[in-house]
């Protein structure tokens, strides 16, 4: 998988975009994603989408930043080879950016992912 990717996953009740916004390539074991939701006044407010910032988005969206996860690239590899994760639209450089920034942002991203994000070089304190 690439920085950027998209996916859902398949056979689940969950049907939120989810988004790579660390690098793979630097740290195979340490994936960060984060998921889109839809907007509601109890969500984090710090990154607020729209229909025009990724083909996914249908409405008003919010980034779930306290729900992010962390896998190795393999494990998600293997739930693509066996379509249990559908592939999207990747994220543009400046979505990218934009979730990124973000995560440095919100008062909701786990320490831990924002220490992930500093390891590999993505973003400053």
């Amino acid at each position: 998988m690439n920085e950027g990717d998209t996916f859902t996953l398949v056979d689940v009740a969950d049907h939120h975009l989810w988004v790579i916004i660390s690098d793979p390539v630097i740290d195979d074991q340490n994936v960060l994603f984060v998921n889109f939701t839809s907007w509601d006044s109890y969500e984090d407010q710090t990154v607020i989408l729209d229909v025009c910032d990724h083909p996914f988005i249908k409405h008003r969206t919010c980034v779930a930043y306290s729900r992010a996860r962390v896998s190795a690239d393999v494990a998600l590899q293997r739930l693509a080879t066996a379509n249990r994760l559908a592939l999207h639209d990747p994220a543009s450089d400046d979505l990218l950016k934009k979730l990124r920034d973000g995560a440095v942002a919100s008062n909701r991203t786990k320490n831990e992912h924002l220490q992930l994000l500093v390891n590999q070089g993505i973003v400053d304190l």
